[in-house]
């Protein structure tokens, strides 16, 4: 989930994610945090802690931002952050790689199966990008249930991947 709000209503955001049958959420930045220096970065984690704590209801996490460069600073706020599930992910990205499949339905059904069958289903993550398109998010979880893939393989995709990336439970 797109970290806007000062574009996005939070109680609509819980709305939406309430009808598109989503527990959990994770806020993320869009696409900019390589850009970003290390004072921006913090910036931008204590606006998404702050959303987080009075407008997730306990159901929206968020990840940091730190830019890409492996500093002092940048672990120092990396500790800061306590984000040991983004620790333990960077640990193993070199071995581990996972592709987000933000708006599902734009994607195709033929090209999700094949996704899913040459990466594993175990490598997807489901994602909506909302606020980008609501429909993504509303569409998503029926979409992902009606490929042509197991039940498992799909429980994976839908938040099982998820839950053990960022250890959600």
């Amino acid at each position: 989930m797109n970290f806007g709000p000062e574009t996005i209503d939070p109680e609509d955001r819980i709305k939406v994610m309430n009808e598109g049958r989503i527990d959990k959420a994770i806020l993320k930045v869009p696409c900019f945090q390589e850009w970003l220096t290390l004072e921006q970065c913090i910036q931008v984690n204590d606006g998404m802690k702050k959303y987080a704590d009075e407008h997730g209801q306990g159901r929206i996490e968020r990840i940091g931002v730190v830019p890409p460069w492996g500093t002092k600073a940048t672990v120092e706020e990396m500790e800061r952050l306590d984000l040991s599930a983004a620790e333990k992910a960077r640990k193993h990205l070199h071995e581990n790689i996972y592709f987000d499949i933000s708006h599902a339905p734009p994607w195709g059904k033929a090209q999700l199966e094949c996704a899913a069958k040459v990466m594993g289903a175990d490598h997807l993550l489901f994602g909506c990008s909302y606020p980008v398109r609501k429909q993504w998010l509303v569409d998503g979880v029926d979409f992902i249930n009606a490929l042509d893939i197991s039940q498992e393989e799909k429980d994976l995709i839908l938040g099982k991947n998820a839950q053990n990336l960022f250890k959600i439970s």
